[in-house]
């Protein structure tokens, strides 16, 4: 999972999926002494000019835009390549870079415990894991692609070896018409987090699937479609969702499989699924796919979307979900598939 190439108004007022990107970005360029600011995914003037900074001094073409070329040399000289016992039993002047990397493994849901900064064989184990939901190669050694993955909030799904007799990734595909990369990545971890929360049954995987599928365009988590304006103008304020404070509106936009929305929704499952206030103090994780498949599975169990399923009332189902029938004809067409497919 290699990070995009990122420039100017990226995660602000266009292309939001590449926020992760420009924080990934924004953080290792203040890692490395280059000020810029407060690494919240927005790529505006300031992050602009200190990117150009950043290139000139490493002769680098100074044009601002960050791709392949910029981004190997910021990962050479931020991220060192890391293996086991490092910031252990050699290599101590790592463990720092140790802690990072092990943070960063247990946002992506790869949980390696208290982040100590040492690398031992259960922190090896949460790397090759989080490497093969990657597709990376599984050498527990963290190089500038693992990096480069757990910089971008490891949105891969983590390799939970989770199967079904319901489905396949690659039927899961077919049935809903959706990219099979994407079902092969993501599909595991939802069904994992269905029979964690007790929902896992056809109907209401159809239900669930059919909801991702139009909800997404595809079958993974995303950002709500929009820009800091339009989120702005529909959310700021707004105490019905909790937007108490100022900028809440663009924060709290929607994220993941069923677009969560609101500070108060962001709290809500932050402590639902046991994550504290981690959600709130960084909602990008609602991107990530290891707490975007619990979000949905504990919201369809929450609002008993997962008895309208069983019931077959699919009206019912999808106003639960939307607040009312938008979507509804794109939602009927992929139940009807699941029912005669699945």
């Amino acid at each position: 999972m290699s990070l995009s190439t990122v420039r100017r108004n990226d995660g602000l007022s266009q292309n939001l999926n590449l926020s992760a990107d420009v924080k990934a970005l924004q953080e290792t360029l203040n890692l490395l002494g280059f000020d810029a600011g407060k690494a919240d995914g927005k790529f505006g003037s300031g992050t602009e000019a200190v990117v150009k900074e950043f290139q000139t001094k490493n002769d680098l073409e100074a044009d601002g835009v960050v791709g392949s070329g910029t981004w190997k040399v910021l990962l050479s000289q931020a991220y060192p390549k890391l293996k086991l016992e490092d910031g252990w039993k050699q290599n101590l002047e790592l463990n720092d870079k140790v802690k990072l990397m092990q943070t960063k493994l247990n946002d992506a849901g790869f949980n390696v415990g208290n982040p100590d900064g040492k690398f031992g064989p259960g922190t090896e184990k949460q790397v090759k894991a989080f490497q093969s939901s990657n597709g990376l190669g599984a050498d527990g050694v963290v190089g500038t692609g693992t990096w480069s993955a757990l910089l971008k909030g490891g949105s891969g799904a983590p390799s939970v070896q989770f199967e079904s007799s319901l489905a396949t990734p690659e039927k899961i595909a077919h049935v809903f018409e959706c990219p099979v990369s994407q079902t092969q990545q993501y599909f595991p971890g939802v069904l994992a987090a269905m029979d964690k929360w007790q929902i896992l049954d056809r109907l209401t995987l159809i239900g669930l699937c059919a909801t991702i599928r139009i909800e997404t365009g595809g079958f993974r988590p995303i950002n709500e479609y929009g820009g800091t304006r339009y989120f702005t103008r529909m959310y700021e304020g707004r105490r019905d969702l909790g937007n108490t404070q100022r900028g809440d509106g663009a924060r709290f936009h929607g994220r993941g499989y069923v677009q969560i929305t609101g500070r108060a929704n962001y709290r809500e499952y932050s402590r639902k699924l046991g994550l504290g206030n981690k959600l709130v103090d960084d909602p990008q994780l609602a991107l990530n796919a290891v707490y975007a498949a619990e979000i949905i599975a504990r919201y369809f169990k929450d609002r008993n979307v997962d008895d309208a399923c069983r019931a077959q009332d699919w009206r019912r189902a999808r106003r639960l979900v939307n607040g009312g029938y938008n979507g509804w004809g794109e939602f009927d067409h992929f139940v009807k598939r699941g029912l005669s497919m699945l």
